[in-house]
């Protein structure tokens, strides 16, 4: 399992900000390397906006050279890939084609979207067909489209499989989310259920315990490696097994959500997760 930033995490830092901390999008690669100790990228639409296809280039360049690859690119909205009303999806198929070429662009093995499309045998026809006709460039482009729930068919693991299976080949998977998830009647097995299609992941974190203060901190502090990491809003050691139950060996994306210092709350996730893996491998002894 490759433990791997999304960018999301770090948006007050580089999306106008005019902090100390301010980031600029070349220096994301080997700060998430360098600082953060992850080993990949997964970068927002809404961050990417605007760069040209040169800039774009650039940008792979740089990551390749901090030893920080872009992993994979997620779209914010939600593309209306099952709409009866053909203008929408149309639009949302155009849309779908240009974040499949920009992340060719940056080399990313995978992009992340949200459809929607309604729970019938009409709505889950429609986001078939059209999944397929994308899935034809994504195969051509040498990109994954990864399928996030979201309301309607793929709120649930079951109507997000089957989406899957009937669109077929292997172009065409999931990217669970914890947060998500963790709002599931049965987290575990919300986990259980999609991993098995997923070759990428994000670990959205929020709150944690209040008595933590240095769990984990950048390159140059003191670290205490036997300070608690505790997750205050939901369980991740469940959702932690869960993945590593069924086998999962893909890239799992921090995605820090809560408040206070961005990159402290990306350290705290990182180490957590760390030691969910090592309790899973020290049980299995």
């Amino acid at each position: 399992m490759l433990l791997t930033l999304h960018a999301n995490s770090l948006r007050s830092m580089l999306v106008g900000s005019r902090r100390p901390q301010h980031l600029s999008l070349a220096e994301l690669p080997s700060f998430t390397r360098q600082t953060l100790g992850l080993h990949g990228l997964m970068i927002p639409t809404t961050i990417l906006a605007g760069l040209s296809r040169e800039e774009l280039g650039r940008l792979r360049e740089q990551s390749d050279r901090a030893g920080c690859a872009l992993l994979s690119i997620i779209e914010d909205g939600t593309l209306a890939i099952g709409s009866a009303t053909e203008a929408d999806a149309l639009g949302a198929l155009e849309r779908l084609g240009r974040i499949l070429k920009a992340g060719h662009t940056v080399g990313c093995s995978s992009i992340v979207v949200q459809i929607a499309a309604q729970n019938t045998d009409d709505g889950i026809a429609r986001a078939v067909d059209r999944l397929k006709s994308a899935s034809e460039l994504a195969e051509r482009l040498e990109v994954t489209i990864l399928l996030r729930s979201c309301k309607g068919l793929t709120s649930t693991p079951e109507g997000l499989t089957t989406l899957i299976k009937r669109v077929g080949g292997f172009r065409v998977g999931a990217c669970p989310d914890f947060e998500t998830a963790a709002n599931a009647p049965d987290p575990s097995l919300f986990m259980r259920r999609l991993t098995p299609y997923a070759s990428a992941a994000i670990a959205s974190t929020r709150a944690f315990a209040s008595n933590i203060s240095k769990a984990a901190e950048p390159a140059g502090h003191e670290e205490d490696p036997d300070a608690a990491v505790e997750h205050e809003s939901y369980p991740i050691e469940p959702l932690m097994k869960a993945m590593i139950a069924v086998g999962y060996d893909g890239s799992l994306a921090i995605d820090y959500r809560g408040d206070g210092d961005a990159t402290l709350g990306v350290l705290r996730s990182r180490t957590l997760l760390e030691r969910c893996v090592a309790s899973v491998q020290r049980e299995e002894e």
